[in-house]
């Protein structure tokens, strides 16, 4: 997951910094056709013919900027975009996964210490249920905290974050499941 983070932002970055290039060279060789094109599109979105030339003739007296607006009004990316850092994203990628994958994975650990240190030999059952518990309570306190970050609604961000781990946990146990009664993989 980190590496496929890694490859989708920097495509997303390479791409940005290819159009960015591409509407400087634009606007360096055919600025009137790039002011044509932004009053056509403020006048689509409403706006007088002569509100939307006075304000693109402002907006281009200043080229980044002029590029800045082309970018997110006709191609909908945002300046911001260029200077993400894939290794970074990747890196956040790896690491949430690497700690949150360990979850559900945690009461079969547990399971395998209790069975070392003591006599006490829960079922196979207990253990796989515990483990559900202790996932579907992690994803719900995960969207609890990822609304605290957003400012959306706790339960709301919660119970979305639980059924959405649950739909791919169901999805992993359904393959699995299909790999051992079709092809009688075991391990």
């Amino acid at each position: 997951m980190g590496v496929g983070d890694w490859m989708s932002t920097r495509a997303e970055v390479t791409f940005a910094r290819a159009e960015r290039e591409r509407e400087v060279w634009e606007c360096d060789n055919f600025l009137e056709g790039e002011k044509d094109e932004m009053v056509e599109l403020y006048v689509q979105k409403g706006l007088p013919e002569e509100t939307a030339q006075r304000i693109v003739d402002i907006l281009s007296s200043d080229k980044r900027v002029f590029v800045d607006v082309m970018m997110i009004e006709e191609l909908g990316i945002m300046p911001d975009d260029e200077y993400q850092v894939p290794w970074k994203h990747g890196t956040v990628n790896f690491t949430s996964f690497m700690i949150f994958g360990i979850v559900p994975i945690a009461a079969y650990l547990i399971y395998v210490l209790i069975v070392e240190v003591s006599d006490v030999k829960p079922s196979g059952d207990v253990t796989f249920y515990v483990s559900i518990g202790i996932s579907v309570l992690t994803m719900f306190l995960m969207g609890v905290v990822k609304a605290g970050f957003t400012g959306t609604s706790k339960i709301k961000s919660a119970l979305i974050t639980v059924l959405l781990g649950g739909l791919a946990g169901a999805v992993g146990f359904l393959t699995g499941w299909i790999l051992y009664t079709v092809f009688g993989v075991e391990e």
